[in-house]
């Protein structure tokens, strides 16, 4: 289960759904036409759906309108993680569930690994309630790590165990694996889209003061954090780094030249 919210995610769905296609008898996209700020927002994955459900024939796609909830134009960094745990939690309305079923809820740019469903399909007994898994992370580019930073966040859980609260987070739940099962591509956006993001995301209240494509351009091109003063040391690694999904150099193609970089 994930949510798609700009274009430049596509690749990593993608790629994504790739990893996990022959482990989960459901892939669910949700999208909504408001932002996490409650600005409105058009729908861009109906124009690929279609094409995703020719490659992934488990897929469904729920749209979400104007849901019941949604704190219009948010202002504090509170009313911004309302809407996103909505939004994160709606779809256990909208589709029936069996209790003993496991989700997997990432984001649209964490990808874990085939591996990952595998363990988890080999592991995860009829006792567990849900695990929570360490990434790794990248930052602007692909193969920009993100050095000594790990990112934990995404989760298997079980629907019964979890869906008891509405909405419920799907994220941050359960016992933290050891280990790294995935990849975080933060902010491996145009930038034209991250001067739209920083104004639309849970932490808009936050970062919203950041605006103009120049402070993102020389960000990236220095290879800084813009954010704030915390330790950010980026190492370019290989395509063919073991750290990265097998199934990366598969979308490289569907990724805007500014992302890929000189992959």
């Amino acid at each position: 289960k994930t949510m798609v919210s700009n274009p430049a995610e596509i690749p990593f769905l993608r790629m994504m759904f790739r990893e996990a296609q022959s482990f989960v008898d459901r892939i669910i996209v949700t999208e909504f036409n408001e932002t996490h700020s409650g600005l409105p927002r058009n729908f861009i994955f109906d124009q690929f759906a279609d094409d995703f459900t020719r490659e992934f024939p488990q897929l469904t796609y729920l749209q979400g309108s104007q849901i019941a909830g949604v704190i219009r134009n948010a202002e504090t960094s509170d009313q911004h993680h309302h809407n996103e745990t909505l939004m994160r939690g709606w779809f256990a309305k909208q589709i029936p569930l069996k209790s003993s079923d496991v989700i997997f809820s990432t984001d649209a740019d964490e990808v874990l690994y085939s591996t990952t469903y595998r363990w988890v399909q080999e592991n995860f007994s009829r006792r567990s309630h849900g695990v929570r898994f360490r990434l790794h992370q990248t930052f602007y580019r692909p193969n920009y790590l993100w050095v000594d930073k790990e990112f934990v966040a995404p989760v298997a859980l079980r629907f019964g165990r979890y869906s008891k609260t509405y909405p419920s987070n799907w994220r941050y739940q359960g016992s933290t694996l050891p280990g790294f099962w995935g990849v975080h591509f933060s902010w491996c956006i145009p930038v034209s889209e991250m001067v739209e993001k920083v104004q639309n995301y849970s932490h808009a209240a936050e970062h919203g003061h950041l605006r103009g494509e120049a402070l993102f351009e020389q960000a990236r091109e220095k290879k800084i954090f813009p954010f704030d003063d915390r330790d950010f040391r980026l190492e370019e690694i290989s395509i063919d780094s073991p750290l990265l999904p097998r199934s990366l150099a598969s979308v490289l193609d569907d990724m805007a030249p500014e992302v890929r970089g000189d992959i």
